[in-house]
């Protein structure tokens, strides 16, 4: 159920009632889409900070390859510099995108990471909309549209500024939940 909107400029802000769902990142995305408009849906975390030019920048980078349903630009955290535990973050996160164009390259098996994803919104129809009990919802609609023979696309060159966990408890916490996404995921689509 949604609260009243609020307005600022031309945002507008809805907020649904706790408890009204599964607290899940993607039951929050499933909530959100009858206010959307517009054929491209794009997911940016409330830490987020992009610059300026950001969706200019994406959707140039998207042209290169336009036969795809979904694009991922690069994830870095903006507090690198706060400790090793974050320094490290930074640096699997740069291995993760290598390793992302190398399957992107070879078999064009590139997945949706949560933080700066776009997704054409009959794409995601098609797929059956954001898995609301997913995990890692960015994981699922991954797997739903490589079933469906469509593909995401990359853009390393754009990024998405966002924060490391700063606690090892805090990451222990935040892999817990990714891996059981993944095991999920498995599980729910072989």
């Amino acid at each position: 159920r949604a609260r009243p909107d609020r307005r600022i400029g031309p945002i507008s802000v809805r907020r649904r009632d706790p408890g009204s769902g599964p607290a899940t990142k993607g039951a929050v995305l499933a909530f959100a889409m009858p206010f959307l408009a517009g054929d491209i849906i794009g997911v940016i975390d409330a830490d987020t900070r992009v610059d300026p030019s950001f969706l200019e920048r994406a959707m140039r980078a998207w042209q290169r390859d336009p036969a795809a349903d979904a694009l991922q630009v690069s994830r870095l955290p903006r507090n690198a510099s706060v400790s090793w535990l974050t320094r490290a973050q930074a640096e699997e996160q740069l291995m993760d995108m290598a390793s992302q164009c190398g399957r992107w390259a070879t078999d064009g098996t590139a997945e949706l990471r949560g933080n700066g994803m776009f997704v054409r919104r009959a794409a995601l129809e098609a797929a059956g909309g954001w898995g609301e009990w997913a995990l890692t919802e960015d994981l699922d609609l991954s797997t739903r549209l490589s079933a469906l023979g469509r593909h995401v696309t990359l853009a390393p060159e754009v990024s998405v500024g966002e924060e490391a966990v700063v606690t090892l408890v805090d990451l222990w916490r935040q892999r817990l939940r990714w891996a059981e996404g993944s095991l999920r995921r498995l599980l729910d689509h072989g």
